[in-house]
């Protein structure tokens, strides 16, 4: 699942490579590429996050404790398990585009080996948008990634 304001449409390119060779799911948030939406309002205000809340209360309340879960008892669950020295046991591997701000602040191989215990990945030339900037990179590099799992 990604996160606003991109659609599947990104993948557009990759997960037809990829779902030739593996499983893949791909959905749009609500509202977003071919997910239901709201008729739209002069005002714009059936596209809120209240008049969607209010349309779909089930919807917020996830949304919501979804937020609420990330901000409070996972990182209570995560810093215990970094306390206590657990790492996630799954391989993971990490590609960020070289002329975007995940490069310029971060390090990423560094910052997931703090939590994950095989960590491979690398800068690519290209900005955030990666599967649409290098979508044969992508394709590629998850099928190594997948093919040595």
């Amino acid at each position: 699942m990604h996160g606003f304001p991109q659609t599947k449409a990104i993948w557009h390119e990759v997960a037809p490579a990829l779902a030739a060779h593996y499983t893949v799911v791909a959905s749009d948030l609500l509202g977003y590429g071919q997910s239901s939406k709201p008729n739209g309002k002069p005002d714009h205000s059936s596209c809120s996050k209240r008049s969607m809340a209010a349309s779909n209360p089930a919807y917020a309340h996830a949304m919501c404790e979804d937020y609420r879960a990330a901000a409070t008892i996972d990182l209570v669950h995560d810093r215990a398990d970094r306390g206590a020295g657990k790492k996630l046991a799954m391989p993971l591997h990490v590609l960020w585009g070289e002329h975007g701000l995940v490069h310029k602040c971060f390090k990423p191989v560094e910052d997931w080996q703090k939590v994950v215990n095989q960590v491979t990945g690398k800068s690519v030339p290209c900005g955030h948008y990666i599967p649409e900037e290098l979508s044969r990179t992508v394709i590629d590099e998850a099928r190594l990634f997948f093919n040595g799992v």
